[in-house]
């Protein structure tokens, strides 16, 4: 698949921890106010639970740009829970879950080169 194809091939290994991932970057923003940046958000959710419905199994094709949106915004939401740890004096759970965050960014980043 070439770098200008509109999709991307999530794969299968990627999908859930993804899901789960896009629920909790929409609630950090929604907590700081980001509603618009908390609605899209859930674009990269919809595209597979709608992939995972139709019975798609393994890789899971998605628009590359919605990929590219997800991996900006889940960024941005790692950075609020860092700011938000380093605020409250060491949040441990903050941190983990921006950690958390970060890997699945990993995971969209690679993906996108990879296509």
């Amino acid at each position: 698949m070439a770098a200008s194809d509109p999709w991307v091939e999530l794969p299968g290994a990627v999908v859930g921890p993804s899901l789960t991932a896009a629920g909790l970057a929409a609630w950090v923003h929604s907590r700081n106010g980001h509603e618009e940046e908390a609605a899209a958000t859930g674009d990269l959710q919809e595209e597979l639970h709608a992939a995972l419905h139709s019975g798609e199994v393994g890789a899971v094709r998605v628009s590359r740009d919605t990929v590219r949106r997800a991996a900006s915004l889940w960024e941005a939401a790692a950075e609020l829970l860092e700011a938000w740890d380093d605020s409250i004096g060491g949040d441990a759970e903050a941190g983990r879950q921006a950690a958390r965050l970060r890997v699945r960014v990993a995971s969209l980043r690679r993906a996108l080169e990879a296509g």
